[in-house]
């Protein structure tokens, strides 16, 4: 199943964009955009997957879905971290890097 290397692939396609390699990265970026259209359930954290598509999709050209998908990940923070009920976990979680980057709608490494 796709869904069960679906964070392998969100690294990989973070890892095409830090080494320039664009095209890579976008198509890597599509495959997560059609693994997401079906479930992301294998997802260690549906905001990552988002958000690495995201960063791919902008190395592509594609501006739009790149914002959409940036968007998407903040949706999926906003209800991973609504699930978190003890309060000093949900600041960490929420000061984690990635997810302050997520927070701040930051696209681009």
């Amino acid at each position: 199943e796709a869904r069960d290397f679906v964070d392998d692939l969100a690294d990989l396609t973070l890892a095409y964009v830090d080494a320039g390699q664009n095209d890579r990265a976008f198509a890597t970026a599509r495959e997560l955009l059609e693994i997401a259209t079906v479930s992301l359930e294998g997802a260690f954290w549906p905001q990552y997957t988002w958000w690495a598509a995201a960063h791919g999709l902008a190395a592509g050209g594609a501006e739009s879905e790149a914002r959409d998908a940036k968007l998407r990940a903040r949706r999926e923070l906003d209800a991973f971290t609504a699930r978190i009920a003890d309060e000093p976990t949900r600041t960490v979680f929420l000061n984690m890097p990635i997810n302050r980057s997520i927070t701040a709608g930051v696209v681009g490494l």
